[in-house]
């Protein structure tokens, strides 16, 4: 949003025009906007979807609900969710052997929140909008599947948060993956016996896709135009391995 000579002003620009918006003082905003940013000229357009943004971003830092356990803010439980799992499972931190659809995610989220089921899928919604779960793929598979950042900043909502940063990071290899795969990051992780190693989530270019299966390893529906379209012309040669740049190179499979 800001062109700004050092990370540490980005920020605090990016605080004074929040804080600007909050108070309603739109067109300060857009003046402070335009001291960053000199050369651009979209200040109004900026600053609208910045509030619509800032919106949304305090209504779901506010949802929260009391329970059995205790209080639980609806960020909590749908980040609990992503990393445990449904609640009864009772399982430890762990990563994603695949892309998910939006259903389970918000469900596994649910089983954590005591309260009101729309706020889960508010916060869906808008960790979507954060780039915090991404889209695997697009249109490639019958529903959006996506797969989740495991930013440490966000880790740190959970209580454990500092134990978290520490096991994805020395565990699995989280964030930090991004310098050895960057294509992790829009692809997502994919681990099944259709292969060898970890890779990366390939799409079209996966075994069962290649041999006309309406499903991949994981029971992930593939595109039903796309599985069709396939079969009636199909390409020529054999199903496509995953290339040396597509494998988690140290990741442990049995994590």
């Amino acid at each position: 949003m800001y062109k700004s000579t050092t990370f540490e002003d980005t920020v605090n620009k990016q605080n004074e025009i929040r804080a600007l918006i909050r108070e309603g003082k739109d067109e300060a905003a857009v003046d402070l906007f335009y001291e960053a940013n000199p050369d651009r000229n979209d200040g109004h357009t900026s600053i609208s979807d910045e509030a619509k943004f800032l919106t949304i971003y305090d209504k779901c830092r506010s949802l929260s609900a009391k329970g059995e356990d205790g209080e639980i803010t609806a960020i909590q439980a749908i980040l609990k969710g992503i990393l445990y799992g449904h609640k009864t499972d009772d399982m430890g931190p762990d990563i994603w052997r695949s892309p998910f659809g939006r259903d389970p995610i918000v469900d596994w989220g649910e089983s954590f929140y005591p309260g009101d089921s729309s706020d889960i899928e508010l916060v869906f919604d808008f960790l979507v909008e954060l780039k915090l779960l991404f889209e695997v793929h697009p249109e490639t598979f019958d529903k959006p599947q996506y797969y989740f950042s495991y930013e440490p900043e966000f880790l740190m909502e959970l209580e454990n948060g500092e134990e978290l940063v520490k096991i994805y990071k020395e565990d699995f290899g989280f964030p930090d993956l991004c310098k050895q795969l960057p294509v992790w990051y829009t692809a997502g992780i994919c681990m099944s016996s259709a292969n060898d190693s970890i890779c990366t989530c390939i799409g079209t270019s996966c075994a069962h896709f290649k041999d006309g299966s309406e499903e991949c390893f994981h029971d992930i529906k593939f595109n039903p135009l796309l599985v069709e379209s396939y079969r009636k012309n199909p390409q020529p040669g054999r199903k496509l391995k995953p290339t040396e740049s597509d494998v988690f190179i140290g990741l442990p499979r049995d994590k």
